[in-house]
């Protein structure tokens, strides 16, 4: 973790304003709905998510990398990195729910530097490695809120939330209490982003593994859907809601029919990839 959050420091020397993250489904009906959007001030107007060099036709997808275990740098030409949490070997809350504090400001500095070099983060909240670190459901909800109120003192307005970018893993605790309680946690994190009055409120995303009904109650409460596995299959036309794809090899074979993707791996993706964005294939990325 500390590796990227120096390679993220290194950045150039007048970095551009920060970034605010939505979709075009939260922010109104004269917006593309299936589309992520940026913007540099809250007065500015909202951009769809893009890089130098993106194809006309790549406006407004992602292309995200995933940062477990505190891998460094990202692929060329990176909008989004996934951070998380908790993973496999690290937890960063206390069994009742409170962030650790300074792990917490480790994780607030790489999230502001990302946003000042255009970057959005998505924050895996629990993983089923370690959510038994946590010592009841309700404490998980105390985390939630406790989520959105870090997110809320940092200003990190670049910020995706996904409660369980794994839930479809094996070994989650208090019978698979995070996997089936995904809408409740996305209710208590908007209801404290709106008393706190915090001016924005991030995106909730939910990871899909298996094929469900494109209209179905888990996808109208998310924000961001992201698929993997069978759900590929779903036609995402009938998603009002930005979809990604989660994995190199499902990117090549979806993106034509998503918002984007996720590559599940540290390495930066191949040349088939990033012709798919780029106009011009973008040069080594930060930290590379």
């Amino acid at each position: 973790m500390r590796v990227l959050l120096a390679s993220l420091l290194l950045a150039a020397a007048l970095p551009a304003p920060a970034i605010e993250v939505s979709t075009g489904f939260l922010i109104g009906p004269k917006y593309d709905s299936r589309a992520i959007y940026v913007r540099a001030l809250p007065s500015s107007p909202w951009m769809k998510v893009q890089a130098g060099g993106y194809h006309k036709s790549a406006e407004g997808k992602v292309l995200g990398a995933a940062n477990r275990n505190g891998l460094a740098g990202r692929p060329p030409g990176a909008t989004m990195i996934r951070v998380p949490l908790q993973s496999e070997t690290e937890n960063l809350f206390s069994p009742f729910g409170k962030l650790d504090p300074p792990k917490a400001r480790e994780i607030s500095a790489l999230i502001a530097s990302a946003a000042r070099n255009q970057l959005i983060v998505e924050l895996g909240v629990f993983h089923p490695s370690r959510d038994q670190d946590i010592h009841a459901p309700d404490f998980m909800l105390d985390a939630a809120g406790n989520v959105v109120e870090w997110l809320v003192a940092g200003g990190h307005r670049n910020v995706i939330i996904n409660f369980a970018p794994d839930w479809e893993q094996a070994g989650w605790d208090f019978d698979h209490w995070v996997p089936m309680h995904l809408e409740l946690l996305a209710e208590t994190a908007r209801a404290r982003f709106q008393s706190l009055k915090a001016g924005f409120a991030s995106p909730i995303a939910f990871t899909l593994g298996h094929r469900t009904g494109e209209n179905s109650s888990l996808i109208q409460a998310a924000d961001v859907v992201e698929l993997a596995g069978a759900a590929l299959d779903m036609d995402t036309r009938r998603i009002e809601r930005p979809v990604l794809a989660v994995g190199s090899d499902a990117c090549l074979i979806t993106i034509r029919r998503t918002s984007g993707c996720i590559v599940d791996s540290p390495e930066p993706p191949g040349d088939p990839l990033l012709r798919l964005f780029f106009a011009k294939l973008p040069g080594p990325a930060v930290g590379q």
